[in-house]
């Protein structure tokens, strides 16, 4: 027998395991930026990290694994900054300084070239 589905008007044909557990549903319904919607209108930098692994993981063509490839690539960028960033200007490393600030300017770059690539990425695949 179908399951009946709270709040509406006739009965689900869907299998009652193949139900939308109700807090994932409830987390759809609150933000909109998850769910089936296509990225054309939504840059994957605005969207929270649950929002991008809820939509990773859903059945939509995008974004797939080029942009987690590109934006896991763009992490390693930040990270390198990171790092570069703690060391530029500190005295015992001096003598490395100028190659430090090179560094993190390349991995600044890298991180905002990665993340273009990344939402290119699923604007191609959200025509598919």
């Amino acid at each position: 027998m179908p399951a009946v589905v709270a709040g509406s008007w006739r009965r689900s044909t869907r299998p009652p395991e193949a139900a939308t557990p109700p807090r994932r549903a409830a987390r759809r319904r609150a933000d909109p930026t998850i769910g089936p919607m296509p990225l054309t209108n939504v840059q994957l930098a605005d969207l929270t990290v649950d929002g991008f692994l809820d939509r990773l993981a859903s059945s939509d063509p995008a974004p797939g694994g080029g942009s987690a490839s590109a934006l896991a690539g763009a992490m390693a960028a930040g990270l390198v900054g990171m790092v570069a960033e703690l060391t530029a200007g500190r005295e015992q490393y001096a003598e490395h300084d100028a190659a430090v600030r090179e560094v993190r300017a390349a991995a600044s770059e890298h991180r905002r070239t990665l993340m273009a690539l990344a939402q290119d990425d699923a604007t191609a695949y959200d025509a598919v």
